[in-house]
């Protein structure tokens, strides 16, 4: 490899043969060869890397380049482009946007010495989909099933006009009794999938808006899913969503 070049890692994946998507698609091929993209096997992992200048990244050249959208977002979008192509073939662990190694030597001591954590994670997810599921909560919603429970109000309508006075007063202050109502069914969600799905872990509550303004998200969770049961996960949200549990969540 020449001086000036760098190595830039897109990920990791199984050796062939370890994963039981081991094959890979002719477009995903001709793709890769023709983006330059190489690989480097160590002890049953494969490293995905592509050869690149190193001044693209390095030096002033490169702070400049890393400042400039215009250069930064189609290579954003090529290095999601592969991520997203290889981890459909088969288990694959995605690098950041902009790792570099300096040489071979450097990229196979580093996957040598992630190679168990590596092969654990492949055996985890082989097989299996990640599902994102996001859960909105009314606090409008919330706050009449509070209301009502208090005896503010019957069948939605206030009981008098105090009583209407406390029910806009619930909704606007977005009180922590409507959000202890929507925690609570969203602790029931969780329980729910757990007992059908269990690795699971939480995301931050970072989403789009909801379907109204008073809906907010309430939850946010991964799950990793064996390709046999995905039919039973959306079967699981409908019910959701149709249930009791749900109606203010």
């Amino acid at each position: 490899m020449q001086p000036s070049q760098a190595l830039y890692l897109l990920g990791f994946s199984a050796t062939p043969g370890r994963s039981s998507a081991s094959k890979m698609d002719v477009a995903t091929k001709a793709m890769l060869s023709h983006l330059g993209i190489e690989t480097l096997s160590v002890d049953g992992v494969l490293a995905w890397y592509k050869r690149i200048d190193r001044c693209d990244f390095e030096g002033d050249e490169g702070e400049r380049n890393l400042s400039d959208i215009q250069w930064l977002t189609p290579r954003v979008i090529a290095h999601e482009r592969v991520v997203s192509t290889l981890s459909q073939q088969f288990p694959f662990y995605p690098s950041r946007f902009g790792t570099l190694f300096s040489s071979h030597a450097s990229l196979f001591s580093f996957a040598l010495a992630t190679q168990a954590t590596l092969a654990s994670f492949f055996d985890r997810i082989d097989g299996k989909n990640e599902w994102g599921l996001k859960f909105y909560g009314d606090t409008l919603k919330a706050a009449e099933i509070l209301a009502e429970r208090d005896g503010i109000v019957h069948q939605g309508k206030p009981l008098g006009g105090a009583n209407y006075l406390k029910l806009r007063q619930m909704q606007r202050e977005n009180s922590a009794s409507s959000h202890s109502i929507l925690s609570q069914a969203f602790d029931l969600a969780i329980q729910s999938l757990v007992a059908q799905f269990q690795d699971m872990v939480s995301r931050p509550l970072i989403a789009a808006k909801g379907a109204t303004k008073s809906e907010e998200l309430v939850g946010n969770i991964a799950l990793l899913v064996p390709h046999n049961v995905a039919l039973d996960l959306n079967l699981w949200v409908e019910q959701w969503n149709q249930s009791k549990a749900s109606k203010s969540a």
